[in-house]
């Protein structure tokens, strides 16, 4: 697939690029990393699930307003950190908590900018919600909700690639989404397999045990991050072996 030569994270220089799995490595290597460096993802996934308490406590208090906007100052910033370190942990590199408190910090900014992105299909799917359980609803609600739900998706699609480019290799939001697109459709199949793995474990927290939140968001990070680095890695392989062509 041709990609633009604008858009590709060719920047990245390769002695950056750490040893990481191959398309046929990939899920025991990241099997293998997330068990050596369990305690720590642990760690990350806590940390992430107290951050974000406050908004969800609002959100379940029916203070619908209040909870979504400290949701939106705590939750991706929060997940860009968990991200940050979930890198460095595959990296081998330090990922104490110091590593999440200097991520949070560093990439606060971008975080709150991404988390505005992704109100715009949030907002008017929340109304759609709201409206679907009235008594009559309007007839452009379930199209509504489907479109913007089907925008959302492909939005969290992308970020299984932008996020780990904004905090793994500093590029700015409007790099990371680019290179977010060009990859989650290059690796289709590894992005569709995230998203399916996010729903199962959305699943297994409603309805197995709400406890599971303090550690299957981490862990899930841990998988998308091995990915995108994979991802990078592969793509930057394949841009130069056609270029050789």
């Amino acid at each position: 697939m041709p990609v633009d030569a604008r858009a590709k994270p060719e920047a990245i220089p390769e002695s950056e690029l750490p040893p990481v799995a191959t398309p046929r490595t990939y899920l025991p290597f990241t099997a293998r990393a997330l068990w050596a460096n369990l305690p720590m993802v642990i760690l990350g996934g806590v940390a992430l699930a107290l951050l974000c308490t406050p908004a969800y406590l609002l959100i379940a208090s029916g203070l619908f307003v209040p909870g979504i906007l400290l949701a939106l100052l705590t939750l991706l910033p929060g997940w860009m950190a968990v991200m940050a370190q979930a890198i460095a942990l595959i990296r081998e590199q330090p990922a104490g908590p110091g590593v999440l408190l200097r991520a949070l910090g560093r990439f606060y900014t971008r975080g709150l900018l991404l988390g505005l992105l992704f109100c715009l299909p949030l907002a008017p799917s929340a109304v759609a919600v709201q409206l679907l359980g009235s008594a009559a609803p309007p007839g452009w609600v379930t199209p509504s909700l489907f479109a913007n739900g089907s925008i959302l998706a492909i939005m969290i699609a992308v970020s299984f690639y932008a996020v780990p480019l904004l905090v793994g290799h500093d590029q700015t939001l409007r790099q990371a989404l680019r290179n977010g697109v060009l990859l989650a459709g290059r690796f289709a199949g590894n992005t569709v397999g995230l998203l399916a793995m996010g729903i199962l474990l959305a699943l297994a927290t409603r309805y197995l045990s709400t406890g599971l939140v303090f550690f299957l968001p981490a862990i899930w990070a841990f998988f998308i991050a091995s990915n995108a680095l994979m991802a990078v890695r592969e793509g930057l392989a394949q841009d130069r072996s056609d270029q050789s062509a």
